[in-house]
């Protein structure tokens, strides 16, 4: 074997090792992302069965806080925590480009309505109506019944959207 005959069969090895690598690079690099996919999804699932639990929860508290104040009881304390709804997988979903595979344009909108509705803000806001109805500063009992008739709508619509979009995946 001459020398031109070794660099090339040598050549023609070290073009195949590599070609070999990146075929094993891609189908490795395939199989974690359908891996990672399908967890993201599973994990949604569970995220969502833990969010329509925690909206249930918020639902009665709202309810009983309406029931104390058509009452005129004033010792009333309403402790929503919207911080504890869970979107650590639903940002996922969104960020991997799952929203688009899985959802048509309408369901999106519903999502994204449901992502912005139970905020921090609709909580506040609530609650102060409530606390300052509870300490008499000078709001109407109408104002409160209404902000909570609103905010339990609000979580009616976010737990029926979330169950809707638990049955779609």
């Amino acid at each position: 074997m001459s020398f031109g005959e070794s660099v090339l069969s040598s050549s023609i090895g070290a073009f195949g090792g590599f070609l070999g690598a990146l075929i094993v690079f891609f189908i490795k690099e395939r199989c974690q992302c359908s891996i990672r996919k399908r967890s993201t999804i599973e994990n949604l699932k569970l995220e969502l069965t833990y969010n329509i639990n925690l909206y249930e929860k918020f639902e009665k508290q709202i309810q009983d806080s309406f029931e104390d104040i058509s009452r005129d009881k004033r010792k009333v304390h309403l402790t929503l925590n919207y911080h504890f709804v869970a979107t650590c997988f639903a940002k996922q979903f969104y960020e991997y480009g799952l929203l688009l595979k899985h959802f048509h344009v309408e369901d999106m909108r519903r999502w994204n309505v449901i992502v912005t509705q139970i905020s921090d803000g609709a909580e506040k806001h609530v609650i102060e109506c409530v606390d300052q109805w509870r300490e008499n500063k000078g709001i109407k009992k109408e104002t409160v019944c209404d902000a909570l008739k609103y905010e339990k709508a609000q979580i009616a619509y976010a737990k029926e959207m979330s169950e809707y979009i638990l049955k779609r995946l």
